[in-house]
């Protein structure tokens, strides 16, 4: 893993916030990691800047790492072109997984434990979004239902 790196292209000179490189039998594999630290959610175009810098450099892959959420549009634009989004908030870290329609994961602070995200609900005014695990009780879901 290399951190804050600028790569040379066919079409210009790209900065990343994080580079994976690694071989495996006898291929070689370059991930792409944007990590950025937004107030408000972030939006489809942030997204498609990070698959737009895959593209040029040549990556097999791309992740979106904020401390923000995601948008809607974000979340489809990521599972259409490959790219894994990664949320980490003061409740923990989201892991949106985006193959054989897998639940989102998310790895509360205060547990080791992952558990399935069933739901999210997310106030418009704030952009906070509460999660509804698999293990939640009816009475936490009905209250996060509500708002």
């Amino acid at each position: 893993f290399e951190h804050n790196v600028t790569i040379d292209a066919y079409d210009g000179t790209y900065q990343i916030d994080g580079k994976i490189q690694f071989s495996y039998m006898g291929l070689s594999f370059l991930c792409l990691v944007e990590c950025k630290r937004y107030k408000g959610p972030i939006e489809r175009e942030k997204v498609a800047t990070l698959y737009a810098k895959m593209q040029s450099i040549g990556a097999q892959k791309g992740i979106f790492i904020t401390t923000s959420h995601f948008q809607k549009g974000a979340m489809l634009y990521a599972a259409q072109h490959g790219i894994a989004l990664i949320t980490i908030t003061d409740e923990g870290v989201t892991y949106y997984r985006r193959g054989d329609n897998l639940p989102d994961l998310h790895s509360p602070v205060n547990g080791s434990m992952y558990v399935m995200v069933l739901t999210e609900t997310v106030s418009e005014s704030s952009y906070k979004t509460h999660y509804i695990y698999e293990k939640s009780s009816d009475a936490l879901k009905a209250f996060l239902y509500q708002q």
